[in-house]
């Protein structure tokens, strides 16, 4: 193999690298702009659940108190 030859197949490796880079560069952005979009999901849920946990003790205190009431009369 020639030395002009070979310096092209050298020049291949190097821009099949620098695409393969570039692919792996976006794909790792894409796949963390998911991982943040999922993280403010999970927050989200998680603050809505604390909201449906509260209302639950507080209609769970108001069954009691009614059932408290009932057993009185």
């Amino acid at each position: 193999m020639s030395a002009k030859s070979q310096r092209k197949c050298v020049g291949c490796k190097n821009a099949k690298g620098t695409k393969a880079k570039q692919l792996l560069i976006k794909e790792r952005n894409r796949v963390g702009a998911r991982l943040a979009t999922l993280d403010q999901s999970l927050l989200a849920l998680r603050d809505s659940g604390r909201q449906q946990a509260q209302q639950l003790r507080r209609a769970t205190a108001a069954l009691h108190d009614i059932d408290n009431a009932l057993r009185a009369v």
